[in-house]
């Protein structure tokens, strides 16, 4: 179990990630550009492989990697819909997964291998297909709706910190009422 509060350097470092990323926000105004400046920013100052944002639209269909980032270890996710051919965000990720993100829940996997959420043969087969070996995925929800995920993966299972969760649970709740993700 990961401990719930962060020590002061932990909260040092996130707070001036925070402050370097407004001051990068600033100078841009298209959704675009903010979700892939942020997409790039959090993916190089959490060391991960990819870093990007899904969008689920309204009729369920779901997008990949809408503002997306790669180190260059995983290719980036282009963003078209879902490789099932049906846009339906529970054949893209499983329903089991799909149901924690729209209940709000942030989903940390590290290892993609032994979690108990890999039996789902949809769930194995899109981490898989994705070359995934461990994975953050934070809910954006908008009115009560899954509007879009922001995800991180890393090639090899990997110990997630208490401060790489809480970094990424402060971008999530950073883009609830900006237009964007989920608002095309």
């Amino acid at each position: 179990m990961r401990p719930p509060l962060l020590d002061r350097d932990e909260l040092l470092a996130r707070q001036a990630f925070q402050l370097a990323l407004v001051d990068l926000f600033r100078t841009m105004a298209r959704p675009d550009d903010i979700m892939a400046a942020a997409a790039a920013a959090l993916g190089s100052h959490l060391d991960v492989a990819r870093c990007g944002y899904d969008e689920v639209l309204a009729d369920g269909a779901m997008t990949q990697g809408v503002g997306d980032w790669s180190n260059g270890t995983l290719p980036g996710l282009t963003a078209t819909p879902d490789g099932d051919g049906d846009g339906d965000a529970d054949a893209a990720l499983g329903a089991g997964v799909i149901a924690d993100l729209r209940r709000g829940h942030t989903v940390i996997v590290d290892d993609c291998a032994t979690d108990a959420r890999a039996r789902d043969p949809a769930t194995a087969r899109c981490w898989a297909q994705a070359g995934v070996g461990a994975l953050i995925a934070a809910p954006l929800l908008r009115d009560g709706r899954l509007a879009a995920v922001l995800y991180l993966h890393e090639a090899t299972p990997r110990d997630w910190t208490r401060a790489d969760i809480a970094l990424v649970e402060d971008r999530r709740a950073a883009h609830v009422g900006r237009g964007r993700p989920g608002a095309r």
